[in-house]
């Protein structure tokens, strides 16, 4: 994260909230296992925001805007899950290998991490 300072201001910007590597990202989706609970806690913030009153010309953009979360939210919780069922699933994996066109295309290593083989 880098930061510029406006004398009184100081202004942080890059990724504070995920690390750069998205490969530790993909770690947190395969040992998490709290999607459902994010996604009830996302669910639950809506319900509680339709019960804001906001002006009547202001309500049809907060309907909106509430609709692209719930679809946002959705859609984490089930790439969230998919990924997490199969990086832990050996025959889950195995099928998505043998099955998707992109896969058609990597080159991969099956090596095994930290482990000696003889």
């Amino acid at each position: 994260m880098a930061s510029i300072n406006y004398g009184d201001v100081e202004v942080s910007y890059g990724m504070p909230y995920h690390p750069e590597d998205e490969s530790d990202e993909l770690y947190w989706y395969i040992a998490s296992k709290t999607h459902h609970e994010i996604l009830q806690n996302h669910l639950k913030s809506v319900r509680v925001l339709l019960e804001v009153e906001v002006p009547v010309d202001t309500l049809f953009s907060l309907r909106v805007m509430l609709h692209g979360h719930v679809v946002s939210a959705i859609e984490g919780y089930l790439a969230g899950t998919f990924i997490h069922k199969v990086t832990n699933s050996e025959e889950l994996t195995r099928k998505l290998v043998e099955t998707d066109p992109e896969f058609a295309t990597r080159t991969f290593s099956l090596r095994a991490a930290n482990k000696t083989c003889r």
